[in-house]
């Protein structure tokens, strides 16, 4: 199906055609910036680039990148309700009990991707994170594991396109990322 302008129509005709078993293929120029798999990705990247950012802080957590439940980001609220949430999930990293061990370790991870994020590729960077924090996995244990994967290289491809460019740097990829989003 080709159209001349499929703004926001794309992923309603591609939902339709898997779901009757017709293969399709869409131009994700930027499109799969929509898609599920690469706006966790981003709120993960997001947290990389400027942590105080509670949706996106919220979103990295609850997502596989830190298997937090909605119960367990309650109590944090609740512990500390006057604090933007990331101060509160870093006061409350303080205390001693199982979940401040988990955000603990959350920090730890989320501390060294940031370090790796300065010393590598963009692209090469992208891949570690999916690789080592089991995204790729779990991505891949999905239903349409393999269109998702697929965007996910998609994605990732963008971003060497873009350090390919004049331009370098995670924030500086992420404001491009978030002004196509605003075009849509």
């Amino acid at each position: 199906i080709l159209m001349r302008s499929p703004k926001g129509k794309t992923k309603i005709f591609e939902d339709t055609l898997t779901r009757f078993g017709i293969p399709c293929y869409i131009d994700y120029k930027t499109s799969n910036f929509d898609a599920i798999e690469i706006k966790c990705l981003l709120d993960y990247l997001k947290i990389i680039d400027n942590q105080n950012q509670d949706e996106a802080l919220i979103g990295a957590m609850s997502s596989v990148f830190g298997n937090f439940d909605n119960e367990e980001l309650i109590r944090i609220r609740e512990e500390f309700p006057d604090y933007e949430f990331y101060e509160a999930a870093k006061a409350y990293a303080k205390l001693e009990n199982d979940l401040s061990a988990k955000l603990n370790g959350f920090f730890e991870r989320l501390n060294e991707d940031i370090r790796l994020e300065r010393m590598m590729s963009l692209d090469d960077f992208l891949w570690t994170v999916t690789e080592n924090r089991g995204y790729s996995a779990y991505i891949g244990s999905l239903d349409n594991a393999e269109q998702r994967l697929h965007n996910i290289k998609t994605f990732i491809g963008k971003a060497r396109e873009y350090e390919q460019s004049e331009s370098r740097g995670l924030f500086g990829f992420l404001r491009q990322v978030h002004s196509l989003l605003r075009e849509k």
